[in-house]
């Protein structure tokens, strides 16, 4: 005999003379389809399918940095650019593998702060920064899946490749500005600027007359008022490129190097400098070179370089 369940109450007989009986096996049925329906609902509220949308950049996302340790994080894509919300927090992007940024504090015990990092790909990652003697993870390798799609700073943002080709193609046009620096057996010259497609493309050339090899890494990049008042802190703000593009040279730089360095568009007073500069990685010698604000606006589009970016 199958046992029944009533699953009505009824206080008037009048109205519920019949109530509707269901086998037992039913009603456990139907809880377990809700259960189901239930469990899928939630799993997609919290874990929309990557690649669509993703509420949070990076579950988690805190890092600590020490003083006399260095975080290294490993991206899947080449690092474009690299916003910090303290100087104390120091940033460098590691020249020969360009997915790699390395992080060390600039002062001791300094407060909270965050970090944005944009790759090739058109993803953003966020991180809160504190500071620790003893970091817990020195070395942190970001999957692919850990990223957020997000709209690019401009309309037809060119990506990595495009921008290698096009600061290629620059090394073949006519230059038109004359701004140099010599040191120490070293001259650094700014050759031409270019604008096109929310960036700006700085053609340079590095040349070493001394007999000693020298091997250059980017040193300086940033804006930094011409006067300052005694008793004034400096003020500078950092202008990290998204694009580095030079020759390699195995031996070290023994001849003239041509560089191009791509920064999206920007503009300076004039009661300031752009200063880039370059640094030896075995050694002590370095040049800068000190760009005012009229030679940026001398920026031309390029004539012999067609961009069909989307």
């Amino acid at each position: 005999m199958t046992a029944e369940i009533n699953i009505f109450q009824c206080s008037d007989s009048a109205v519920c003379t019949s109530p509707k009986r269901w086998p037992v096996w039913s009603l456990l049925m139907l809880l377990f389809l809700l259960a189901c329906y239930s469990h899928s609902s939630l799993a997609q509220g919290r874990s929309p399918e990557i690649g669509i949308y993703q509420k949070v950049i990076i579950s988690g996302s805190s890092l600590q940095v020490g003083w006399d340790k260095t975080t290294v994080l490993i991206f899947p894509f080449e690092i474009m650019s690299v916003d910090r919300g303290s100087k104390a927090l120091m940033a460098q992007k590691d020249a020969v593998a360009h997915n790699v940024l390395k992080l060390k504090a600039g002062q001791r015990h300094f407060p909270g702060t965050n970090l944005h990092v944009m790759t090739a790909d058109g993803a953003i990652f966020y991180f809160e920064v504190s500071y620790h003697d003893t970091p817990e993870e020195t070395s942190i390798n970001i999957q692919e899946g850990d990223k957020v799609s997000f709209q690019r700073l401009a309309k037809g943002f060119p990506k990595s490749h495009e921008i290698e080709a096009v600061a290629e193609a620059l090394k073949s046009e006519r230059s038109f500005i004359r701004k140099k620096h010599k040191h120490l057996g070293l001259k650094l010259m700014l050759r031409s600027i270019y604008a096109q497609n929310g960036l700006m493309y700085f053609r340079m050339q590095l040349k070493n007359r001394s007999n000693i090899p020298f091997d250059p890494i980017l040193a300086i990049s940033r804006v930094q008022d011409k006067k300052l008042a005694k008793r004034t802190s400096v003020r500078e703000i950092e202008k990290t490129p998204v694009k580095v593009c030079h020759e390699q040279d195995a031996d070290g730089l023994k001849g003239p190097m041509e560089l191009v360095l791509v920064y999206p568009e920007f503009t300076i007073a004039d009661d300031k400098y752009l200063h880039i500069g370059f640094a030896e990685s075995m050694g002590d010698r370095n040049i800068t070179l000190k760009i005012k604000g009229k030679h940026l606006l001398k920026a031309r589009k390029p004539a012999n370089v067609q961009l069909n970016i989307h």
